[in-house]
């Protein structure tokens, strides 16, 4: 068995954190992600941006279709899911807000 880089980034030993993420109206499912907090550095289509709110990274194929306001919970906080920045490698960004939107 090889291991992928999308393996890598997804362990949660090296860089992912476990979430819980509801789809608005669904039901849930837990999930390996990267997250990030406000102030730090991610690229956003090949720009670098400094974040204002959360951000959540996690595979396409799990959050296709889901709705604003669909929940992402970590460590007992859940955040609210806004806009979704799917990357065309199998991974999108959600940002992430701690009210609904």
């Amino acid at each position: 068995m090889s291991i992928t880089e999308r393996d890598i980034f997804l362990n949660t030993t090296d860089f992912a954190e476990t979430v819980v993420f509801t789809p608005f109206g669904g039901s849930a499912k837990t999930l390996n992600g990267l997250f990030w907090s406000p102030g730090e550095v991610v690229n956003v289509g090949g720009v670098d941006i400094i974040l204002q709110n959360y951000m959540i990274e996690l595979p396409s194929e799990e959050v296709a279709g889901s709705d604003t306001n669909s929940t992402v919970v970590k460590n007992s906080i859940t955040y609210y899911t806004g806009e979704q920045l799917p990357d065309g490698h199998g991974f999108t960004k959600i940002n992430l807000s701690l009210d609904q939107y």
